[in-house]
């Protein structure tokens, strides 16, 4: 075709919406950097066309630029045009995932990012779908097949449904990933982009299931607090809410955790050379609650025989009583506010913390206050932890394509202790070999669950409260793509701590580097000590 003509029929495939062959430029657009001569509607229809196993595509729609009303009924504003898919997958008889793909428009960043999910899942997150796209990602979300299992009674309602607890365990998020990628290709008519995840705490255990199961899907997986030793997570979460119902009298009252915490930062706050309320290497510090404990009557501040074993039991963690072995790191040493979370009272049902996972196991009349922390605990395993633990040290595959893994860990966090995460990273060490390579953990001292904390704990780890996106020094998923697109392994991330830790408040009010374990930032003896600027990254001494 002559270069006139060209001319001619691209002015009419403009209007038209359609794709010309034959032009210099225009063969075989799938495989170009630029999208086809189409319209962003168009685009969008077009995926409609595409076919996939088990899947039924219930929304393929362009959204433009302006208000989205979420199923819910909650509406956000500002969002940019984007394609929405949404589908169910039904990979067996008993599945029903519900997956959105939402591809921006308009300055897309050449990058997709897979979204993790929180405790038993069962519903998709719109605010971080919408915070995706306003950062230009191609984004996709799972409810991890659990929504319609979760309706009535809880997560123990997938007892009797291995399938959906397969689902739940590693499918779902490999199924959406595989979909999400294809329509990225599709849309954008380019298959050579990055993929990424991040997620915490169940969403940090997708994570690990993805590089140890899939090591394929993703090039950079960033990792919060991950969940991934499943069973012995819940062991452990079943053991610190029974500890203070041993008894009557082992329970810890709000006024008793809160004289505990004071005298354990007392004793652990110095370690990183400064005293200001951040307890930064808790593993070090050898606080013993038997110096709180009554000597004669209990006059409010002390703590009587029975909670003193109540606080040793939850640092010490669950032991296997048949082999005296540690099942799960126990509570870190200033993690005792988050304690409350253990000691409130027993609801109707008679559950504790996230028992329900055993219900799969041990069927209805199943009650934490029986648990064999022996028998049952390996019977849970025999039976689960094929299809929900991602415990393997072998994570050779993934790193040997190229993949890179930001791990991040709050020091104060009363779910996933950060001992757990340190033994995890350990035995990588020793069944994949040099983990800087491609796995890099950042501890954040002061840090509860996944965010939150009287501590600098903004650093990026949530798509919606991204300090400055792009910055890899502010911005962790940042630092992870600067990781694995130009090769610049991160050593150190800047955390910010807000006026009454409210971020809407925009103020900050102290900052502190977060450094690659085992460093620790250690004050350097002189400069305002709620600036990072006086802290140094340095090898515990």
């Amino acid at each position: 075709m002559s270069e006139l003509s060209c001319m001619i029929f691209k002015s009419t495939a403009l209007v038209l919406s359609i794709a010309v062959a034959g032009c210099a430029g225009d063969n075989d657009y799938r495989d170009h950097d630029s999208p086809p001569v189409m319209t962003a509607v168009a685009r969008c229809d077009q995926l409609a066309q595409s076919a996939f196993k088990d899947t039924n595509f219930k929304i393929v729609s362009h959204n433009s630029a302006g208000k989205f009303t979420a199923p819910d009924g909650k509406e956000f504003s500002a969002t940019p045009a984007f394609c929405r898919v949404a589908a169910t997958l039904k990979p067996t008889a008993d599945s029903n995932i519900d997956i959105e793909v939402w591809l921006p428009s308009n300055d897309w960043n050449g990058r997709y990012i897979g979204l993790g999910n929180g405790g038993f899942a069962g519903s998709i997150d719109y605010v971080s779908l919408i915070a995706g796209i306003k950062r230009g990602y191609a984004v996709a979300h799972t409810d991890m097949g659990t929504a319609r299992a979760d309706a009535g009674g809880g997560a123990i309602s997938l007892a009797g449904h291995p399938e959906k607890i397969i689902d739940w365990g590693h499918r779902s998020t490999h199924l959406m990933t595989l979909i999400a990628k294809d329509l990225v290709g599709q849309y954008y008519s380019k298959s050579n982009y990055k993929s990424y995840f991040m997620g915490c705490s169940t969403g940090g255990g997708q994570g690990i299931h993805e590089a140890q199961r899939y090591p394929s899907d993703y090039d950079g997986i960033l990792v919060g607090a991950p969940a991934n030793n499943r069973v012995a997570t819940h062991t452990s979460l079943m053991w610190s809410g029974a500890a203070p119902r041993v008894t009557p009298e082992a329970g810890l009252p709000f006024d008793k955790i809160l004289l505990l915490h004071k005298s354990v930062v007392a004793a652990c706050d110095p370690s990183d050379g400064v005293v200001d309320g951040i307890i930064s290497r808790p593993e070090l510090c050898d606080f013993n609650p038997n110096i709180l404990q009554c000597v004669g009557g209990d006059d409010g501040a002390c703590l009587s025989a029975s909670q003193t074993d109540t606080v040793r039991r939850l640092y010490q963690g669950p032991i296997n009583k048949n082999t005296g072995e540690s099942i799960f790191a126990g509570q870190a040493k200033g993690s005792e506010l988050g304690w409350l979370v253990f000691t409130y009272p027993i609801p109707p049902s008679g559950q504790v913390l996230y028992d329900d996972l055993f219900y799969w196991v041990f069927g209805p009349s199943f009650s934490w206050r029986n648990f064999d922390y022996g028998g049952d605990f390996v019977a849970a395993q025999n039976v689960l932890s094929s299809n929900v633990d991602a415990t393997s040290p072998d994570l050779a595959s993934f790193k040997n394509l190229g993949g890179k893994i930001i791990l991040y860990q709050g020091l104060a966090d009363q779910l996933i202790p950060p001992g757990q995460v340190v033994r995890y990273l350990d035995a990588v060490s020793k069944g994949t070999g040099q983990v800087s390579d491609f796995m890099r953990l950042f501890n954040v001292p002061g840090m509860t669950h996944c965010a939150g904390g009287s501590a600098p704990n903004i650093f990026g780890q949530n798509l919606d409260i991204s300090s400055i996106p792009g910055n890899p020094e502010v911005d962790i998923l940042s630092a992870l793509e600067r990781w694995v697109e130009s090769g610049v392994a991160p050593e150190k991330v800047l955390a910010s701590q807000y006026t009454d830790n409210d971020l809407s408040k925009g103020n900050v009010v102290r900052t502190r580097p977060l450094c690659v374990y085992p460093k620790i930032a250690r004050y350097t003896g002189h400069g305002d000590t709620n600036s990072a600027e006086s802290f140094t990254c340095e090898n515990p001494s």
